[in-house]
């Protein structure tokens, strides 16, 4: 991981596309989608459905940790096996990438207004930013940055450093499983429940990452960042990917959330802060900074355990 993670640093985007069909997580979306195209059947009851989503789930989870567990026993006793698992633990943790996609859309946003900015979102964000404004387009960036803190960082490292190769594997498999939640829900609900309760925990560390990233930045509110997340974590503690959300509004002085445009109207989302809505290429360059910190701070973390350890 301590590898992966340097490599990365310097130059993680040869090597992290995840839209090419050999990367692990387009075979594991693949052939997940496969499997549960053949089990989710027109008119079944939702205790069907369910039942078999449950077993599907483990069965999933089974296959990819021992499919991992293998890998990683090969990689100690086969000679330049471990390249296998470098390149796999490589390919699903993104630190680069996500740091300069974000100061390219704050530049783009700074030098194109808002048909620039609609253009970069998208490497960032699933979002359609078509009919958003552009200080839409910098909370929903923001919020990005702070949700691949959390879903590329902390939980590849610390799923990696507690049940190695198999437990980065699961990591990723509850992920593809939670995504297609939206199609099945009774199928997907035990997965998607899984991944939600594992990302929340994964969230609150990672907020305590970033308060402590936010200490080494003038630009960036500490104080508030941490009354923000306490504030969260005594009122909102199922929601989701909120603490990484939290620090992020009250470091910058932010407003974060709020109502969402979409093309059949304004959908009505919770605000994160009290501080200005209108978010700017500024404060997208400031969570870029936060990001990176977070990402410094991991990797020194990960560095002592290689030395403890």
């Amino acid at each position: 991981m301590l590898v992966a993670m340097s490599i990365d640093l310097y130059a993680g985007d040869w090597v992290n596309t995840s839209n090419r069909s050999w990367h692990p997580t387009s075979f594991l979306e693949g052939s997940i989608g496969r499997l549960t195209s053949k089990l989710i059947r027109v008119g079944r009851a939702d205790k069907t459905l369910s039942i078999r989503g449950s077993v599907t789930t483990f069965i999933v989870l089974g296959i990819c940790g021992t499919a991992g567990i293998l890998i990683h026993h090969l990689s100690g006793n086969t000679p330049l096996f471990w390249a296998v698992e470098l390149w796999l633990v490589l390919a699903l943790i993104d630190i680069r990438r996500t740091w300069q996609n974000a100061l390219l859309l704050a530049n783009g946003m700074e030098r194109d207004g808002l048909p620039g900015a609609r253009l970069l979102l998208p490497k960032l964000s699933d979002r359609d930013p078509f009919y958003a404004d552009v200080h839409e387009v910098a909370r929903t960036a923001i919020e990005s940055i702070a949700f691949l803190f959390v879903f590329r960082v902390i939980g590849p490292v610390l799923s990696y450093l507690l049940l190695g190769l198999g437990g980065l594997y699961g990591y990723y498999t509850l992920y593809v499983l939670h995504k297609g939640a939206k199609n099945s829900e009774p199928f997907h609900r035990v997965g998607e429940w899984m991944y939600s309760a594992l990302h929340r925990l994964f969230s609150v560390l990672g907020g305590l990452v970033l308060l402590m990233a936010a200490l080494t930045i003038l630009e960036v509110r500490s104080y508030d960042a941490l009354t923000k997340y306490c504030h969260h974590l005594r009122w909102a503690r199922g929601s989701g990917n909120k603490s990484t959300v939290a620090v992020m509004a009250g470091g910058l002085g932010l407003s974060l959330g709020g109502p969402r445009t979409y093309v059949t109207g304004i959908v009505a989302h919770p605000w994160v802060g009290e501080g200005k809505a209108n978010a700017d290429a500024g404060d997208i360059c400031v969570a870029a900074k936060l990001f990176l910190r977070g990402c410094l701070i991991v990797y020194c973390f990960v560095a002592i355990c290689v030395v403890l350890f």
